[in-house]
């Protein structure tokens, strides 16, 4: 009885999961066709990561950066150059 109630709250969790990750792409193609720059910093081990945030810098048209474990000023600096990178647009 509990392996059903465990499987039920997890499916339940894969349905919310998943309705939230297509409202957050639909997001980010509404931004890409607004005209608005994208910008993704996947922060994620590859081991443990999803892929999603590289579904989402497609979506959106946007730019991806994959810096695992970064720290703070790696992530400002990837932030800087692609904000100097799209006022000098690229």
């Amino acid at each position: 009885m509990s392996a059903t109630i465990i499987l039920g709250t997890f499916t339940l969790v894969l349905l919310v999961q998943n309705e939230l990750q297509e409202e957050v792409k639909d997001m980010a193609k509404k931004m890409g066709s607004a005209g608005m720059q994208l910008l993704v910093i996947d922060t994620e081990n590859k081991f443990v990561s999803t892929g999603f945030a590289e579904e989402i810098a497609k979506a959106g048209l946007g730019k991806y950066y994959y810096l695992p474990n970064a720290s703070d000023a790696s992530i400002a600096a990837a932030a800087s150059g692609a904000m100097a990178a799209a006022k000098a647009g690229y």
